[in-house]
């Protein structure tokens, strides 16, 4: 495996990543944040500055922008 592949393998796992054996925690972003209910996904826990909602469009948006920019598109 490559660099490049060893770098992205953790991008991906935060979206597809499989269950962390010792604990049965999943890795994957899309898994935790399953069960958030609407009243979760948009409250602001105390003594935080954003909500699930917001990081989890942080994140999204990280990903489409870095693999634009890996593709060479830049759109």
């Amino acid at each position: 495996m490559g660099g490049v592949e060893l770098l992205a393998l953790p991008m991906d796992e935060a979206f597809e990543g499989t269950c962390i054996d010792e604990s049965n925690e999943s890795r994957s972003l899309l898994a935790n944040i399953g069960s958030v209910t609407n009243e979760q996904w948009q409250a602001r826990p105390s003594g935080s500055r954003r909500t699930i909602e917001a990081i989890a469009v942080h994140v999204g948006a990280c990903k489409v922008m870095y693999a634009d920019m890996h593709s060479g598109t830049r759109a």
